[in-house]
């Protein structure tokens, strides 16, 4: 077959334009390896600093268990488990438990090996004879205000904070806990009302009642806002 001069020339162009891309390509992949590469090289110097410092596990290397001249502290009931300090005086907070009692400084209680602070609210309770500090009370080994829902009734005073609400999140003493009650999914109330207002009682459950596709409430019916109609004992909207 014969080519004209401008078909040789452009046959030229292409062959240029096809090696230039496939010399593009192959420079992308080795950038792309390059950049994995530098990644993986970051990871490992990451990786290796995750040890040595203070605060964090000894490292395993023999020659250098810690950097900056600080001791590898081990745990002295667990000698897998250790960290770098400058002291290994036990007993302080958030350092190891003592073997010997007391296993902590006071205001400290051992907990996983490890000297917390407690008594405070949401802390672990404390093991003399204050256990939690105010007017916080010990419940599953943690320091938490009584009253509130999942928590032990108050001795004083309403015996759980909302049990009051007649609108909203209710909540009722029983056995000791308070428990939520009244409102939408959950068990009814003791006393009256019962449920709150937008829900119904069904078989000893408060079910959301008055809004669209839900049943119609004993008082309100149907939300009249939305044009709701009760019919069938269900809230549909006529036009």
């Amino acid at each position: 077959m014969k080519y004209t001069k401008d078909g040789k020339t452009g046959k030229m162009a292409l062959l240029v334009f096809c090696a230039t891309f496939i010399f593009l390509l192959s420079s992308c992949d080795v950038k792309k390896q390059n950049i994995q590469n530098n990644n993986d090289w970051e990871n490992e110097v990451l990786y290796a600093d995750e040890c040595g410092f203070d605060g964090l596990r000894c490292c395993d290397d023999g020659e250098q268990l810690c950097k900056f001249g600080q001791n590898c502290c081990v745990n002295p009931k667990n000698e897998k488990e250790n960290y770098c300090s400058k002291s290994c005086d036990f007993g302080k907070e958030n350092t190891f438990c003592r073997n010997e009692n007391p296993a902590c400084d006071i205001g400290l209680v051992c907990e996983n090996s490890r000297c917390l602070l407690c008594g405070g609210e949401d802390q672990f309770c404390c093991v003399d004879g204050n256990a939690c500090k105010n007017s916080l009370i010990c419940f599953n080994n943690k320091c938490v205000n009584c009253g509130q829902a999942g928590y032990p009734c108050c001795d004083s005073g309403l015996p759980c904070l909302k049990q009051d609400n007649r609108g909203n999140i209710r909540t009722e003493c029983r056995n000791g806990i308070c428990q939520s009650c009244g409102y939408g999914g959950v068990k009814t109330c003791a006393n009256e009302p019962f449920c709150n207002s937008d829900t119904l009682n069904n078989n000893g459950v408060c079910y959301q009642c008055g809004g669209l596709n839900q049943p119609c409430c004993d008082e309100k019916g149907c939300n009249l806002e939305e044009r709701l109609v009760c019919e069938l004992g269900f809230c549909i909207k006529k036009n």
